[in-house]
C-alpha cells in the first residue's frame, strides 16, 4: 500500500476509532448517543481536508469534512504535506478529548496485584472482615494451628479490641478514595463499565497500591 493517505485511512480506522469519535463530536457537533459509534471511520484524506463518516441511529449515513487548517487544536500546527498531518491528528486528538474532559487514551484493561502488598491487603481487609461479623470465627478453625497461633502473638492489644472499627475506618476511607480519586481516573479515561467494576472492587481491597498499577497505563 504506497498511497500515504490510505495508509493513514487504514491506521486511523484500525487503531485509533476513539480519536475519529471525538473528532465528530467536538468538531461536528455530533452527540454521543445519537449515533452508532461502532460506524466512525475515516474515508477521504488529502493534505487538504479529511472526510469521516459514521450512521445515525435512525439509519441515515452522515458525512463530515474539515479543512486541516480550520482545525483547531493547541498546538497550531499547519498541513503543508502528508508528513505534517500524523503530529496534527495525535495534536487534534488530544485536544477534542481534553474539550470533553477526557484524555486521548483510553484504558482498556485490567492489572492485577503485582506485590506481596497487594496481595496481602486483601487478607488483611478479608481478615478484618471476618472477624467484625463474628470474633470468634478464625479462632474456631485456627486457633490449633502454629502459624496462626505466631501471627497472633505479634499483634497489638490495641488491634484485637477495635478490630470492627479498624475494619468500618479502612472501608470508609476506601469508599472516598474510590468517590474522589479513581472515579475521576475512571471516567478520564473512559475505562468500560465492566472494567471500571473491577478497579473499584480492588480499590476497596487494596487502597492506593491500585493508583500505581493504574498509573502504569496513562500516556498523558
Amino acid at each position: 500500500m504506497s498511497d500515504p493517505s490510505q495508509r493513514i485511512i487504514s491506521h486511523m480506522n484500525a487503531d485509533h476509532q476513539l480519536a475519529l469519535i471525538d473528532y465528530i463530536v467536538v468538531y461536528g457537533g455530533a452527540e454521543i448517543g445519537l449515533f452508532q459509534e461502532s460506524s466512525v471511520k475515516l474515508v477521504k484524506l488529502d493534505e487538504k481536508s479529511f472526510t469521516i463518516e459514521y450512521s445515525l441511529n435512525t439509519g441515515e449515513i452522515v458525512q463530515y469534512s474539515l479543512d486541516w487548517n480550520d482545525a483547531s487544536e493547541s498546538q497550531h500546527l499547519k498541513v503543508e504535506s502528508f508528513k505534517d498531518i500524523k503530529d496534527k491528528l495525535i495534536s487534534m486528538a488530544k485536544y477534542a478529548a481534553a474539550k470533553q474532559g477526557y484524555s486521548a487514551h483510553r484504558i482498556t484493561k485490567i492489572l492485577l496485584p503485582d506485590n506481596i502488598f497487594g496481595y496481602g491487603m486483601y487478607v488483611t481487609v478479608i481478615t478484618l472482615f471476618l472477624n467484625t461479623v463474628d470474633p470468634n470465627l478464625i479462632p474456631k478453625y485456627l486457633g490449633n494451628d502454629f502459624i496462626y497461633g505466631q501471627i497472633v502473638k505479634y499483634i497489638p492489644t490495641f488491634v484485637k479490641k477495635n478490630i470492627p472499627f479498624i475494619f468500618y475506618l479502612v472501608t470508609l476511607i476506601h469508599v472516598f478514595e474510590v468517590m474522589f480519586v479513581l472515579v475521576p481516573k475512571l471516567k478520564k479515561y473512559r475505562v468500560s463499565t465492566v472494567q471500571s467494576f473491577g478497579w473499584i472492587v480492588m480499590n476497596m481491597f487494596e487502597g492506593f497500591n491500585v493508583y500505581f498499577r493504574f498509573n502504569t497505563l496513562t500516556k498523558d
